[in-house]
């Protein structure tokens, strides 16, 4: 009897947050596409990715807000620009709760499109979510995420909507496939299986090429503390398409697992492209340039891919000759000096890989460029890398 008590005590917490959770006050955002759906551009389709907004009741404070200033950022660069949708890749907030979910809608009123917005003149982005496990917290079924974006995610029957959904983007006439996942496994539960048992359907059918947008990565190398395929979901539906639609047909993957921006080819120049979108705001993680992929099955390393490498040690080069970092932060990213015969590390306070993905389609091509936001605001292309049928990834410096 004492142990029952006991483990109802430790869920008491989860029970409570749930229960306070009051979706009708939370404000709700346009989604950019339904479930199923299909948006076309007679020409290009410009759109930007970005995760770990954590907008939330921390953000309301005096000391200012992060994650807001780089929103902020964001849609200055894009204003004017005929862009069809922003992509939000998980933890738009710290915990789900309705306080938490209300400041996200008000913080965001003036760059996404709702149903709280007024006219002002200023063109306000739809959206396409992603749930991130901070989304989740305290909200099982997310209904937080539910409320904040009415209609997002898959209908899966008895009243409950799954955190995966499908949608076609045709561009210049070229149909691509876009799936966006859950890897969170465990906290899924008995969902996880109703979401792979759909893989087949959503991958399914004609289209020139496909992309993915999860939360939780396969490859990453930031962190306080590496942790690549955490939980191992990842590995398993990525493995799953792979075998439904053949290897090529996987273009990119866009996550926002560690606070960190960045890009990887582990399987070459016609292999997928794996991003990393999560410098949305949160405080800024250390970025490896290479590191051991153990979690993911692969025996050897994985790195950054080499252009946006050199991208990121220049600009460190350039921001210490007006912003000194200090010799051994210079060291360490270079794996040279104090640091020589260790993993390069760019210090994440030293320069954060704050910033955003700005991904154009245009028929077959898809342009994915990465905007550097440094410490004092300014926002710089420093990077760009382009898929073209038959001739593979071209990366380039900006």
């Amino acid at each position: 009897m004492k142990l029952a008590r006991l483990g109802w005590l430790a869920w008491m917490p989860l029970w409570l947050s749930g229960c306070a959770l009051n979706v009708e006050r939370v404000h709700g955002h346009q989604l950019a596409v339904d479930d199923g759906d299909r948006l076309v551009e007679e020409g290009a389709m410009r759109f930007a990715a970005v995760g770990n907004l954590r907008v939330g009741l921390g953000s309301e404070g005096g000391g200012g807000d992060p994650s807001q200033e780089i929103m902020a950022d964001i849609i200055d660069q894009l204003g004017g620009v005929d862009t069809s949708f922003i992509v939000l890749l998980g933890d738009m907030v710290r915990t789900s709760s309705s306080g938490e979910w209300r400041v996200f809608s008000r913080r965001m009123s003036d760059y996404l499109a709702g149903d709280r917005t007024q006219e002002t003149g200023v063109t306000r982005m739809p959206v396409v979510p992603v749930a991130g496990d901070h989304d989740a917290m305290g909200d099982e079924f997310l209904k937080g995420w539910g409320a904040t974006f009415p209609g997002a995610g898959r209908d899966i029957g008895f009243n409950r909507v799954g955190s995966w959904y499908v949608f076609d983007l045709d561009t210049a006439g070229h149909n691509w496939r876009v799936v966006i996942l859950d890897p969170g496994k465990e906290r899924l539960g008995s969902r996880w299986k109703e979401q792979v048992n759909w893989l087949e359907q959503a991958v399914g059918g004609r289209y020139e090429g496909l992309l993915v947008f999860m939360h939780e990565p396969l490859f990453d190398l930031g962190g306080p503390e590496v942790n690549m395929n955490p939980g191992g979901g990842a590995e398993e539906l990525l493995t799953a398409i792979d075998e439904i639609t053949g290897m090529s047909a996987l273009r990119a993957v866009f996550t926002a697992g560690s606070h960190t921006s960045h890009v990887m080819l582990p399987d070459g120049p016609f292999g997928t492209l794996h991003v990393n979108a999560g410098g949305g705001g949160a405080p800024a993680h250390p970025l490896l340039r290479w590191g051991p992929a153990d979690q993911t099955g692969r025996p050897a390393d994985v790195h950054l891919e080499t252009q946006f490498d050199l991208a990121l040690l220049d600009r460190l080069r350039r921001w210490d000759e007006v912003n000194p970092v200090g010799d051994g932060v210079l060291d360490k990213a270079r794996a040279k000096g104090s640091h020589e015969g260790f993993t390069g590390i760019i210090d994440g306070d030293a320069l954060p890989t704050h910033g955003w993905w700005d991904v154009t389609l245009m028929g077959e091509a898809l342009h994915v460029a990465f905007r550097h936001r440094l410490p004092n605001g300014q926002v710089d292309e420093i990077y760009r890398i382009v898929w073209a049928d038959g001739e593979g990834w071209k990366p380039m410096r900006g």
